[in-house]
């Protein structure tokens, strides 16, 4: 498993045809389920919204009970708030943020294209940009920050073993050069603590994967045994016929067999897709 560390900042061959004997999918299966990959996002996604509003609370000056993680700091005494975002699928998202106005302005981000923070996630450098409504080296970034609260940022990117940029910590602060040397350093820190963290995400969401993908294995499988018993029952021929008759309708209609397999279960006993295909999880969450 890598582990994260921040960087320093820089200013089958077909059957003979035949006619189908299975109609086509006709609509999907309900599931309210969610995967395991969801619930390992909602996690990390919990967890560093906690650290990074403790970080704000930190900015703040708050070092007592007061910086409390599940309370939501305010953002009109110099800091707009702290986010972390990271590249999933290549694709950047922010993953915690400690205001709404942060992941706000993360969004005004990844919608243009440019900003300080994708740089530091493409690159690996780190950005304190003072004036960001008079930085014009990202396009319009800057001044529709600068429009939307954030006059100023600090981009504090986190690399993994191989220096790899794998996600960014920012922090948006109200006023122009509104981030001191102490809070920039606190924002340091908090790349820091998250550069554990996004090992630990990493992990979380490779174990959380193969799970899903040994939940839909078993999933299929299941319901190409109730199909096949359909067929059998339905058509008096053993397990091989029945499966190469699945088989041939999965090539005729060019569907995956077992899309077959659940029109043709569906279009019997919906309920019993349903069952199969919630048993094996199901969500924590109610």
């Amino acid at each position: 498993m890598d582990t994260a560390r921040p960087s320093a900042p820089s200013s089958t061959e077909p059957d003979d045809p035949a006619t189908p004997t299975t109609p086509p999918l006709r609509r999907p299966v309900p599931t309210d389920d969610r995967s395991a990959t969801d619930e390992a996002a909602d996690i990390v996604s919990e967890f560093l919204d906690r650290q990074t509003t403790r970080a704000h609370w930190l900015l703040l000056g708050h070092r007592g009970p007061e910086a409390d993680p599940a309370r939501r700091p305010p953002i009109d005494t110099g800091i707009l708030g702290v986010a972390v975002t990271m590249g999933l699928d290549g694709i950047p998202s922010t993953v915690g943020s400690s205001t709404g106005a942060a992941r706000e302005i993360d969004e005004v981000q990844y919608e243009i294209g440019q900003g300080p923070c994708l740089h530091g996630l493409r690159t690996g450098e780190g950005r304190y940009v003072p004036d960001l409504g008079h930085d014009d080296r990202w396009g319009p970034y800057g001044p529709e920050a600068a429009r939307r609260g954030a006059r100023s940022c600090l981009s504090m990117p986190v690399l993994d073993d191989g220096d790899r940029p794998v996600a960014v910590v920012k922090v948006y602060a109200t006023e122009v050069d509104g981030l001191d040397d102490e809070q920039r350093g606190i924002g340091s820190t908090l790349a820091h603590e998250i550069a554990g963290s996004i090992g630990l995400a990493h992990a979380l969401a490779g174990a959380a994967s193969e799970l899903d993908t040994r939940i839909e294995v078993m999933n299929t499988r299941r319901v190409i045994d109730l199909a096949l018993g359909v067929v059998m029952h339905r058509d008096g021929v053993g397990p091989d016929d029945a499966f190469a008759r699945l088989r041939r309708d999965s090539q005729d209609y060019n569907v995956k067999l077992r899309d077959v397999a659940r029109a043709l279960v569906y279009g019997i006993a919906p309920d019993a897709v349903e069952t199969v295909e919630a048993a094996p999880y199901r969500s924590r969450r109610g």
